[in-house]
């Protein structure tokens, strides 16, 4: 998870885990909420576009 939310340090199945350890552990899941996000970061510069015009 690198996008722009990504945090070092986060809670996952109720216990504390790095970025790294939860990439190296997870690559496809890590993969797809990484496209997610990117994917909704892209929408959110189109709909405030569109509003700005």
């Amino acid at each position: 998870m690198v996008g722009r939310g990504a945090v070092e340090t986060a809670n996952y199945k109720g216990t504390h885990i790095t970025r790294h350890d939860f990439v190296k552990g997870n690559p496809k899941f890590s993969i797809w909420l990484t496209a997610a996000e990117i994917l909704a970061c892209i929408n959110l510069d189109i709909h405030c576009t569109t509003y700005r015009l």
